[in-house]
């Protein structure tokens, strides 16, 4: 099933081609990602607090690298814990190596507890533009899912709690663009 747009109970995203625009909402906050050559050029945030958008500049997003060999990436925060009220989380992840896995769990999501929501956007570099996601745990209504399925390049996917990594068919590089809800402390991933 891939997408250009999905929508779950709390948490939306949607993809404008012609403006290259990934956009991701929640009831109280909004996000706008401008992509420019499969990469992120600018990020816009609101919330029902300031409703309109502001910029949030690179130099704010916090940056590392975790994992080793084929399993390394660089791993970008732009939207992390700002205060209690707002639970959006949102960055990109860039595959170091052509055809690598990622999105190994976290440990609170090995889990395995209903009501996660987490969606990935891709942007695939090189031909032929395919993925290959697993999904092993429950999705966010605790259905179970232990499936794999191919994902395309400038599309959303549902990513279930629990085991689901992502790997490039070979000579295709992986980045994504994800976004979840942490509706509990426990959930927080930085």
């Amino acid at each position: 099933m891939n997408k250009k747009k999905i929508i779950l109970p709390n948490l939306k995203g949607s993809y404008d081609k012609k403006k290259n625009l990934v956009s991701i909402d929640t009831k109280n906050e909004k996000i706008k990602i401008i992509l420019k050559k499969n990469n992120i050029q600018k990020v816009f945030y609101s919330n029902s607090d300031q409703k309109i958008f502001r910029e949030i500049k690179s130099s704010k997003f916090k940056t590392k690298i975790v994992g080793k060999k084929y399993f390394k990436r660089k791993v970008f925060h732009f939207l992390y814990p700002i205060n209690e009220k707002y639970k959006l989380r949102v960055g990109i992840t860039h595959h170091l190596d052509e055809g690598s896995w990622s999105s190994l769990p976290h440990k609170f999501e090995n889990n395995l507890e209903k009501g996660f929501e987490e969606i990935f956007f891709y942007i695939l570099k090189n031909k032929p533009y395919e993925a290959i996601q697993v999904g092993h745990g429950v999705w966010h209504d605790n259905k179970k899912v232990d499936r794999c399925w191919k994902v395309k390049d400038k599309t959303f996917e549902q990513i279930p709690m629990g085991y689901h990594p992502v790997v490039g068919l070979p000579k295709v590089r992986v980045n994504y663009i994800w976004a979840y809800i942490a509706k509990f402390k426990r959930w927080e991933k930085i």
